[in-house]
């Protein structure tokens, strides 16, 4: 059955979308842009009583969670280009939410940090995006919410890494290794026969299995069947 399903996966790359049926506002991209859009909306208009848009609180948050600490580093997490992004942290000095710290031994070179006042507007900023996310998440029950996050940001379930391309490139994957052991059961047909037991095992690392031989058979010219 497995052989089978196997089988019938198209082997084609690249052919999730064709010309003659192909609608660009109903494309992955499209739809992820159309979503993304409509948070940074609702964002803003929450951080609004703030002073502060989505980008400008992004960089906070980064700061905060020590994900950047140099203009550089937060350009690279908002694909901003270098002007814009000086220009973004100069509005947020003015503000007192983060400084520039000069570095003793490149004077040319500054790491930035969050002031007392930024964390307390993190802080407030935190409870707009939590609100902001629940109203996004509106028709889910708790349980259901969480179940979505393997699909979009796992080492192991992601959807970086548990896909058909990425399966057949990696040898130790669930696809490539049943790939294998239909490969064996085709070539020794012994494997075939019989019946098998799992049995339980407090090691997730383990399948123990019990096989049992089934007897052969003679046909009417004395070959085993």
């Amino acid at each position: 059955m497995v052989a089978e399903a196997i089988k019938r996966i198209p082997r084609a790359r690249g052919q999730i979308y064709r010309s003659a049926s192909f609608r660009s506002r109903d494309s992955v991209g499209a739809l992820i842009g159309l979503t993304r859009k409509a948070l940074v909306e609702d964002f803003d208009r929450g951080l609004a009583p703030l002073g502060l848009n989505t980008a400008q609180a992004l960089v906070l948050v980064f700061l905060v969670d020590e994900r950047a600490g140099t203009a550089a580093e937060v350009c690279k997490h908002l694909s901003h280009d270098p002007g814009a992004m000086t220009r973004l942290i100069d509005k947020l000095e003015a503000m007192g939410l983060v400084r520039r710290v000069r570095a003793r031994d490149d004077r040319r070179s500054a790491r930035l940090e969050i002031t007392a006042r930024g964390r307390q507007v993190h802080v407030d900023m935190t409870r707009v995006q939590i609100d902001m996310l629940n109203r996004a998440l509106r028709g889910f029950s708790s349980a259901e919410g969480p179940l979505v996050l393997p699909a979009i940001d796992n080492e192991v379930y992601g959807y970086s890494v548990v896909n058909v391309d990425a399966q057949e490139r990696t040898a130790g994957s669930l696809l490539s290794r049943t790939k294998r052991m239909i490969k064996v059961r085709r070539r020794f047909p012994a494997f075939g026969r019989g019946s098998i037991e799992f049995l339980e095992c407090g090691n997730p690392a383990g399948l123990p299995i019990k096989a049992k031989r089934a007897s052969l058979k003679s046909g009417a010219n004395g070959a085993p069947q």
